[in-house]
């Protein structure tokens, strides 16, 4: 008895230390992944060598950023060098530190309201010492190895929370753009009475609407600075015209020095820390979903590590903080343009933050002419693109607690009370989550189906283990592989594909060589008009599992205008609806995916029902209603590269279907020419045979028919 006390004594003292092992081993693991990440990105950097692609890149990067860093300082109560010393060195050592080869930071619209409520309460060197704190915050989150739990707030609550930052944003530039001190609010209740018009700056409403229209009329070009270039020709034109406008003042910073920032009398840095937490929050799930996204955008190439990325961002932060300069946290929007303009490594974004630097010191003056109604012009656009209203749509549609959730964040950030806000909406968003569970759990015969999809999976006929094959379900097998399937005369099925079973082909599709349709196991498939198979897809099911569509069973339903790239799998029971595409080697089963989704090259879609219009980053796997919650809504550059395939193939396919008729007809003809040749040596031989019995001479009169010439 005595021996096992003791022993039981010394597996607990072990579970003791196992939990303070586990626990520091994971603040271990975290920095060890970080160094061994920022060893192996460097190794990169210094194979590769010095680019000329970094350097170009870094330069368009720095153009676009200057107007944008200099409107969010401006928006935020602060001076245009804080904005510019922000991007300067809180980017170049973000960039340094960081976890991705084409993350690009600096002031973010999306959390710029709360810097301004920062500033307003205590004062310039607030904005700084909250950069400390994110910076302080991000470094422990990527230490401990909590980068992916940063990663967790809903898509559906920052949709609302960027929405609620745009109409904030709106309500502060639009009297600014119109050179008034109405509020917009004020503006939109006493529009009629037209009262306004009065206050309204026209000279600034000039200015502000040349930036917008440059903005807007060039954002099809990627890489081109179309804001700095919209700003350049309203700055020179109110400069050479004197207007009386206000301007964005002294860009100075010789006074800049290093250390640590002053707060306002009154406040302590006790009440800083508290405001600034939701900030540094916001700030990592910010700098995570850019470096996701540019990411998902590269194909992966950015070799993307989430703590590693939270630790340089704390790093770039600390830094900014000690310069005093304002918070930064990784952009999609000058990221996205550092990876199109040709970044090959971190090194473009070091080289953003060098131009910045050289820009600030050197042309400060220029900069401190710029209009603040021109800035106003960029901000309004900015806002406008934060307001996700298709995102609302779409999710009211599909969950009503969701879009409430959207809406809890969006007015809790117009209204001042963002943490409440936000809290909301995460609940509401855990709350339906927990509800759908609950609700699958009590059903075994069928998942429900998505609003506007109309499928449903049945789940029966399940063989027991050791249960063989009985003579009924050989004699299903049987119909199914001997049925022959239906295509429609302008389809194209290519002579190296593989079709079999009860498969319906609809108008115009194509299906490439070595693809494999399989409706042996489990049948009958639908293929939808103006589908593309490409080359090495798979299409099979499982037996006795179906969706429902429109009151017919299918095993797999190809909806229309949908593409299958090469080497995808397609494994029913699944439905695919119109206009979605499925990336190279992906991977859908027992699924089903809405309409004008986006499945990126090499993810996996299992078990789950992916609601309209979503899209799947790249080597994802999505197989919980906890992950198709988090997936961001389909772009319309995902969109347009689903038409331009569907567009290709619909003319490949009518060319090989043109050819194919081509070889079919000289076939023909030339089978038609053999068998005459056949007839006339039938007849010729005839003839001699006939002429040996009877033994006539047809030597005579007989030219005519050997002077026929050989075929």
């Amino acid at each position: 008895m005595a021996r096992e006390a003791a022993s039981a004594k010394t597996r607990f003292d072990s579970l003791k230390t196992n939990k303070k092992v586990t626990k520091q081993s994971r603040r271990q693991a975290g920095g060890q992944e970080i160094r061994q990440t920022l060893a192996a990105r460097w190794a990169e950097v210094a194979q590769q060598g010095l680019s000329r692609h970094d350097l170009l890149a870094g330069l368009t990067v720095a153009t676009v950023a200057i107007p944008l860093n200099v409107a969010l300082a401006i928006a935020a109560g602060l001076p245009a060098s804080a904005g510019l010393l922000s991007g300067a060195i809180g980017g170049f050592f973000s960039a340094m530190f960081g976890g991705s080869n084409y993350q690009v930071s600096g002031p973010a619209a999306a959390l710029n309201l709360m810097v301004f409520g920062i500033v307003a309460k205590f004062g310039p060197g607030g904005a700084a010492a909250a950069a400390l704190v994110c910076g302080v915050v991000s470094i422990l989150v990527g230490m401990f190895g909590f980068g992916k739990i940063a990663d967790r707030i809903p898509h559906v609550v920052l949709a609302g929370f960027t929405t609620g930052v745009g109409l904030t944003l709106l309500n502060k530039q639009v009297p600014i753009l119109l050179g008034s001190d109405t509020a917009l609010w004020h503006i939109i209740s006493d529009f009629w009475a037209m009262e306004w018009l009065r206050e309204v700056k026209w000279i600034a409403v000039v200015c502000g609407l040349l930036v917008a229209l440059v903005t807007v009329g060039l954002a099809h070009l990627k890489a081109f600075p179309s804001a700095l270039l919209g700003i350049i020709i309203a700055t020179l034109i109110s400069y050479e015209l004197d207007w009386d406008i206000a301007k964005v003042g002294e860009v100075d910073i010789s006074d800049v020095a290093f250390g640590l920032p002053s707060l306002a009398d009154g406040t302590s840095w006790f009440g800083l820390v508290l405001v600034a937490l939701p900030l540094a929050l916001l700030s990592c799930a910010e700098s995570l979903i850019s470096a996701k996204a540019v990411d998902s955008l590269s194909s992966g190439k950015s070799a993307f590590n989430a703590n590693t990325e939270l630790f340089g961002q704390g790093i770039g932060n600390l830094m900014a903080g000690a310069f005093g300069a304002m918070s930064v946290t990784g952009v999609i929007v000058r990221s996205s343009v550092n990876q199109q303009a040709g970044a090959r490594t971190r090194m473009a974004a070091m080289y953003h933050g060098v131009f910045l630097i050289i820009a600030t010191y050197f042309f400060g003056h220029s900069l401190s002419v710029i209009p603040v109604a021109a800035l106003a012009g960029l901000l309004v656009i900015i806002a406008w693109r934060l307001m996700k209203w298709g995102e609302l749509y779409e999710e009211f549609k599909h969950s009503k607690l969701h879009a409430l959730a959207f809406v809890a964040a969006a007015v809790g950030t117009v209204l001042g009370y963002l943490m409440t806000g936000l809290l909301i909406g995460c609940a509401l968003v855990f709350i339906d989550d927990y509800l759908q569970k609950k609700h699958a759990s009590k059903s075994t015969t069928q998942i429900r189906p998505t609003p506007n999809i109309r499928a449903v999976v049945a789940r029966s006929g399940q063989v027991q283990e050791g249960e063989r094959v009985s003579l009924q379900e050989q004699a299903v097998w049987n119909r199914h592989v001997r049925t022959k399937p239906k295509v429609h005369s302008s389809a194209f099925v290519h002579p190296a594909a593989t079709v079999i079973g009860w498969v319906e082909v609809g108008r115009e599709v194509n299906i490439a060589a070595d693809t494999s349709v399989r409706a042996d196991e489990g049948a009958p498939f639908y293929i939808g008009d103006r589908s593309n198979v490409q080359d090495g897809v798979v299409l099979h099911a499982l037996k006795d599992k179906w969706v429902t569509v429109e009151g017919r069973r299918w095993a797999i339903y190809i909806g229309n205008d949908v593409s299958m790239a090469h080497q995808a799998l397609v494994h029913g029971p699944s439905m695919i609806g119109a206009h979605t595409f499925i990336g190279f080697k992906a991977i859908v089963h027992d699924s089903i995916v809405g309409e004008g989704c986006f499945i990126g090259h090499g993810s996996m879609v299992v078990g789950v029902e992916l609601p309209p219009r979503r899209r799947v980053p790249p080597g994802m796997v999505i197989d919980s209603p906890e992950k198709v919650r988090d997936l961001p809504m389909v772009e319309h550059a995902h969109s347009h590269f689903n038409e331009d395939v569907v567009l290709v193939n619909r003319g490949l396919a009518a060319a090989y279907a043109r050819q194919e008729d081509v070889e079919h007809s000289d076939q023909t003809a030339d089978e038609a020419r053999v068998a005459a040749a056949h007839e006339h040596e039938r007849s010729h031989r005839s003839t001699l045979s006939h002429s040996h019995f009877t033994g006539q001479d047809l030597s005579k009169g007989s030219a005519s028919l050997f002077s026929l010439k050989p075929f």
